[in-house]
């Protein structure tokens, strides 16, 4: 199988968001998981990130803000990097056009690593739920549609 390079420069950016010296720091990383187990509606990231995120340092109104969206409680990296997730969930999966305040302040370069890491948690989710058995979704709090 041939890959072009267009193909070796997408999944060297994709990977790059979650290993190497510019990944996002634990805690923000932890934040971004939060809210979108709550956006995607992920029965087993809704059980599983609160408990990582305790262990990773965040307190327990961090972590309600992160489920919750509530970006004026979160710290102001983490609020950047959650609204954006945020932005392109709406959005599809797609660059946003209409960019959250708080992301502003990110840099471009920031942005597409949050919009390649988001793109990678919808198809992880998209294609995970799926298959998850039954019976672990069935001991996950249900989330209101």
């Amino acid at each position: 199988m041939r890959f072009g390079p267009g193909l070796i420069e997408h999944h060297r950016a994709l990977t790059s968001t979650v290993v190497g010296d510019e990944r996002l720091p634990m805690d923000v990383r932890i934040a971004l998981h939060l809210r979108l187990a709550r956006l995607l509606r992920c029965p087993v990231c809704l059980v599983a990130f609160p408990g990582i995120g305790r262990v990773a340092g965040l307190s327990g109104r961090q972590i309600d803000a992160a489920l919750e969206g509530e970006m004026g409680e979160l710290p102001p990296m983490m609020a950047q990097v959650v609204s954006w997730a945020e932005a392109v969930v709406r959005a599809d999966g797609e660059m946003p056009l209409d960019w959250p305040h708080q992301a502003r302040a990110m840099t471009m370069h920031e942005r597409e690593r949050v919009l390649m890491l988001t793109r990678l948690e919808i198809l992880v989710h998209a294609i995970g739920l799926a298959v998850v058995p039954t019976s672990l979704l069935g001991t996950a709090p249900r989330e209101a549609p």
